[in-house]
């Protein structure tokens, strides 16, 4: 034989001692039934998962069939879990009220399909990577329905969360997406984040009915929030606390008891495309927060509108509210108020429409702020400062069909060295420009007309 036809032939005994080897360790299903026969078949059976888990080899299956399993599942390798019919008829409750129901403990697992009931949390998972959690119904739960910790690239998809403590809480944890779940009626906050700094995605949930909150970040930065549903909720709807960088964008926040969408002690966030109706506090309220960029949402029907403001602990002196912010294209109507900024500086309200309010437009103790382009129309009220002074600027704002008796397009109240210059005031039930103890401040090239009292009055 040659020396090449050897050569060949040891190639081909090697590639098929090597098929023979990727045969032998090829994934096994693992089937778990309380009840023989089994509802499917498998490679091997055992009576819990539990021993299951035990017995698998990594990237295993393991099957379970209807049942409930009072069980504590610690997951040490990377195995998918999953109920044979679904999460209605197949159940696992630990067996002491102080354990969960899984403990993930490796990377790779995919828990899919149960119903998981009671102890501190339904599923955690801690220090793993690349998890998928999904289609399982979790309540009962003391502390967390989940609870990711230290994990990151976990998906959570079509679950439930419901009466648990928590419904979904993630510590230290970054790029994960938890989106298409149910979280309602739990004792919390629906989700919560906690110092989890780095592209989480929140998306098309439906978060409502719990008691303190629906969405919250404590504290965690460069996450998203888009298209969630974030209805009636107990406190605000959706929270950022010392949270910077996030985006919210086209969520819908209605009929919190508080704010809809509330910002406090957060920095450079984009809140773009929301909307906010029927809440009991304001639409958006932004406390002791710099450099966000707040546009195109629709604030309706809820006590106030919008509210730039200070921590209560914070003395009523200029700057010591929210400053630096850009408030641009949103429609803000049917409110008390529709736009008010307290203690409040640097901001800029740019092309929105302000109707149907109490009051459409206020600056209460604030300076240099730009309200520009905005249209502010058959308000009570149209647009206030309320001791208010140096370098406000009120721009080529429409104030006009503003219709409390005696009130004015624009009210100066104890205000000074303000510019008004370029707006077109007309149709209001009051003056047009009405100066209340203001001084020195600046009018230019204003077209005032058809008021029911006169165009400029001024009490100084």
């Amino acid at each position: 034989m040659s020396r090449i036809n050897r050569k060949l032939k040891i190639i081909a005994i090697t590639g098929f001692v090597l098929l023979l080897w990727i045969g032998s360790t090829s994934a096994a299903t693992i089937v778990v039934s309380k009840t023989s026969p089994a509802c499917t078949s498998g490679d091997d059976y055992y009576r819990s998962i539990q021993a299951a888990v035990d017995n698998a080899e990594e990237g295993d299956e393991i099957v379970v069939c209807p049942g409930t399993y009072r069980e504590y599942i610690i997951i040490d390798k990377s195995v998918c879990i999953q109920s044979y019919s679904g999460a209605p008829d197949t159940i696992v409750e630990p067996y002491d009220p102080l354990l969960s129901g899984f403990q993930v403990m490796s990377d790779y697992v995919t828990i899919k399909g149960f119903t998981i009931k009671y102890g501190p949390s339904g599923i955690t998972l801690h220090g793993v990577n690349h998890c998928n959690i999904l289609n399982n119904a979790v309540s009962g739960s003391t502390l967390g329905g989940i609870i990711l910790n230290s994990s990151f690239n976990i998906i959570l998809t079509n679950n439930s969360f419901y009466n648990n403590n928590v419904g979904i809480f993630c510590s230290f944890s970054f790029n994960n997406i938890i989106k298409h779940n149910v979280i309602k009626s739990n004792d919390l906050i629906g989700i919560s984040l906690f110092s989890s700094n780095g592209h989480n995605l929140i998306e098309e949930n439906i978060v409502s009915n719990n008691r303190h909150g629906g969405i919250s970040l404590y504290y965690s930065s460069n996450n998203t929030i888009r298209n969630n549903t974030v209805n009636a909720n107990d406190y605000d709807g959706l929270k950022l606390d010392s949270s910077n960088h996030n985006s919210l964008s086209d969520n819908t926040a209605n009929l919190n008891s508080e704010a809809g969408i509330r910002l406090s002690n957060s920095n450079h966030n984009t809140i773009d495309g929301n909307t906010a109706n029927s809440n009991g506090d304001y639409g958006i309220e932004v406390v002791t927060s710099n450099y966000n960029i707040i546009k195109e949402n629709t604030i309706t029907s809820n006590r106030g509108g919008f509210h730039l403001d200070r921590n209560d602990e914070d003395s009523m002196i200029n700057c010591t509210g929210s400053n630096n912010n850009r408030i641009e294209n949103n429609v803000v109507s049917n409110n008390r108020k529709g736009f008010l900024l307290s203690s409040s500086c640097n901001n800029t309200l740019k092309n929105n429409i302000v109707p149907n309010n109490i009051e459409g437009i206020g600056l209460s103790v604030s300076c240099n702020n730009t309200i520009r382009n905005n249209v502010v129309s058959s308000n009570l009220k149209g647009i206030i400062l309320e001791y208010s002074s140096d370098n406000n600027i009120i721009e080529n704002n429409i104030a006009s069909n503003n219709y409390g008796v005696g009130e004015s397009g624009i009210h100066i109240d104890g205000s000074e060295k303000n510019i008004i210059k370029d707006n077109i005031v007309n149709s209001n039930n009051g003056y047009g420009i009405h100066f209340f103890l203001a001084r020195n401040n600046c009018l230019n090239n204003n077209i005032i007309s058809s008021n029911n009292f006169l165009g400029i009055y001024g009490l100084l």
